[in-house]
């Protein structure tokens, strides 16, 4: 089974709560966010999606994330 893990980042990151990160980065593993990280300089591997990347708790109580309303996977 191949591991498919991203790092997006973002000029913001909206967490469910609401609460806002300027300049962060997600990490994503097969479509569930494991973490989310202040943007420091240029990380390797990191893509930039500029904008905002909305967070958002599905049904199994796992974190998910979104841009203009598509799941980021």
């Amino acid at each position: 089974m191949v591991m498919r893990k991203r790092r997006v980042a973002a000029h913001s990151i909206v967490y469910p709560d609401g609460k806002e990160m300027e300049m962060g980065m997600v990490l994503i593993e097969h479509g569930i966010v494991t973490g989310c990280r202040p943007l420091q300089g240029e990380p390797p591997f990191t893509e930039w999606v500029g904008g905002t990347i909305k967070l958002k708790t599905n049904g199994k109580g796992q974190v998910t994330a979104y841009k203009n309303q598509l799941k980021i996977e």
